[in-house]
This record gives structure tokens, sequence and C-alpha cells, in this order.
């Protein structure tokens, strides 16, 4: 098995981890301008238990960073995540209005 992939699919709305060419998982987004809303992170059934979801996060949330947007983490698993790794906890806004 080769590396993980970690891309942003601008065309799908969606960050993904591929393995191998196949999409293992992603994280749903909505673009509000300012901030993406995390809607779905999926992981699919063959790849669970590996940690390639918060492998994706990290890269998502990283790369959101970068872009100098913010997050509205309506997905749990995403919001859990900040919890667990506060440096992304200045990225976090309750709304998706400036």
């Amino acid at each position: 098995m080769s590396d993980p992939k970690l891309i942003k699919n601008d065309a799908k709305s969606r960050f993904e981890l591929l393995l191998d060419g196949r999409v293992a998982s992603f994280i749903e987004y909505v673009d509000h301008g300012h901030a993406l809303e995390l809607t779905h992170t999926i992981t699919k059934p063959d790849f669970r238990g590996r940690g390639l979801a918060g492998k994706l996060v990290n890269f998502a949330l990283t790369r959101i960073d970068a872009e100098n947007k913010r997050i509205i983490p309506t997905c749990s698993y995403i919001a859990q995540y900040v919890t667990k790794n506060p440096q992304f906890a200045h990225l976090v806004v309750k709304s998706p209005h400036p």
C-alpha cells in the first residue's frame, strides 16, 4: 500500500485522503468565503481503524490556516479534534458571517 495522498478537491467541496488512488477518507465542506463549514468526516469501512481521519483533519486544518480562513466545525469528529489539538482553536468561528 502506498503512502496516503492528501488533497483539497474544490470540485467536490471536500478534502480527501487517497490510498492507491482510491478515496479512503474525506471531509465535506461548505465554503462561506471567510470560513469553511466542515460538515462531515467519513472514512470508508475498508480503511477504518488506521488513524486516517486524524491525518486528514490535520491536513485540512493546516491548509485552511495557511489560506487565512476559519472553520465552522459542525462535524462532531472535527470539533473533538480541535478540542484535543488546541493549536487549531484559533480557527473556530460560530457563524458563517464575518
